[in-house]
């Protein structure tokens, strides 16, 4: 078996409209010496995401769309996209600009760029959360505040990149909005669903996990 299966680009909630409960988390190592001090060591550099989704009692047509969805994943084998509703733009609360996000060159003669999102942190710390699954149809593009056209590239929604056609390369000054999705997988290898009628059922909230992804080697860019 390979150490990543392969991913599903398919979202959850376009096969069934749910609730959600969600958190970010860090692994952070703490060691308490005899005097009382502590020691704090940064395992991760970027949290990790949790989810809780909500069913509910639903009609068994939705249960068995669920159903199907879960075994298509395999439980926890395969990932799949999930619509944080609290952050999926490049900028909250309005629709992307093509000024928004500052991306970053992925090779050096400036024919592959990748999706990422600042996060302001004091004193003085910016980090940059990788983007990985942008919505393709969302994605603007600028090269220093002058909009280019989508004819000039195409996005590699699946790897989190852009590449430029030829003739129009950049070395600097690129831009994006965008929408973006999750990489998620189901935190439980078992689907509990409860009949409470003859025509609907229910089952307890489903657990996500967000999923670190490998960053694509650019021979794989075409």
């Amino acid at each position: 078996m390979t150490m990543f299966p392969p991913f599903h680009d398919v979202r959850l909630q376009d096969a069934l409209k749910v609730g959600a409960g969600g958190s970010a988390g860090f692994s952070t190592q703490l060691m308490t010496t005899a005097s009382g001090f502590e020691h704090r060591n940064a395992r991760w550099f970027a949290p990790r995401r949790r989810y809780e989704v909500y069913i509910g009692t639903r009609p068994l047509s939705e249960l068995r769309r669920l159903q199907s969805f879960f075994l298509e994943r395999c439980g926890r084998l395969h990932g799949f996209l999930w619509r944080d509703i609290i952050d999926y733009r490049s900028r909250a609360f309005r629709a992307p600009l093509a000024n928004d996000q500052t991306m970053k060159r992925l090779s050096d003669d400036g024919r592959v760029w990748a999706f990422f999102k600042g996060l302001k942190s004091p004193p003085r710390l910016k980090r940059l959360r990788r983007i990985f699954k942008p919505v393709a149809s969302s994605v603007l593009l600028a090269h220093n505040r002058v909009p280019i056209p989508p004819e000039q590239y195409v996005v590699h929604a699946a790897h989190g990149v852009i590449a430029f056609h030829a003739g129009h390369y950049r070395t600097e000054g690129v831009t994006a909005g965008f929408e973006f999705d999750v990489p998620v997988r189901f935190d439980t290898d078992r689907l509990e669903i409860r009949m409470v009628t003859d025509i609907a059922g229910n089952c307890e909230p489903i657990p996500l996990m967000e999923i670190r992804v490998p960053e694509v080697s650019l021979d794989d860019i075409p």
